[in-house]
């Protein structure tokens, strides 16, 4: 038996792009590679059983909190007067550059392809987000692993989720960060 976790998004697996992070015996991951090559294009064995759902959730850390930094600074950015249009092209130019920022932007119109321009359709459920970092925080406690910035996002998260927005795309959060916010 293998565990399989997948990164890549919905895109991803439209393309067969996906990464997978494959824990199990090394033979049964050497006798089902070609399998999963068919799904992806980078095929990690990352250990025993189990690892790959560790490394997912090592992933899930960053993507739920760079979700809720862009949504954030999205947020900020207009507070401040930036043109939306304009925050896109340098941050999507610069140091701040990511798949989550070129593909999950939570302005509506910019990003063509991103969730925000199709009502937040989902590719990503933020309920499954929160699940995620409710997982991540367990596993945590358990290690006594101190994980500051992924208990707020799982507290942001679940607020999402109790908000109405569990059924929509994980950028969605920007609408509990603008009701926060007083917008």
């Amino acid at each position: 038996m293998l565990d399989a976790p997948v990164t890549g998004g919905q895109r991803g697996a439209i393309a067969g792009t996906l990464t997978i992070m494959v824990g199990g015996k090394q033979e049964t991951f050497e006798r089902c590679k070609d399998i999963l090559q068919a799904m992806g294009q980078n095929i990690v064995y990352v250990g025993e059983s189990g690892m790959g759902a560790a490394v997912k959730l090592t992933n899930q850390i960053i993507v739920g909190i760079t979700v809720l930094a862009i949504a954030e600074s999205v947020i900020f950015g207009a507070k401040l007067g930036i043109d939306p249009k304009i925050q896109f092209q340098v941050l999507s130019t610069g140091v701040a550059r990511s798949f989550i920022l070129e593909n999950l932007y939570p302005s509506p119109g910019i990003v063509p392809h991103s969730p925000a321009s199709h009502d937040f359709a989902p590719g990503f459920m933020t309920s499954l987000m929160s699940k995620d970092m409710g997982l991540i925080m367990s596993a945590a406690n358990e290690l006594k692993a101190p994980l500051m910035m992924c208990s707020l996002a799982h507290q942001l998260y679940e607020a999402a989720c109790a908000g109405g927005l569990g059924q929509k795309d994980m950028s969605s959060v920007i609408n509990l960060l603008r009701r926060l916010s007083g917008d």
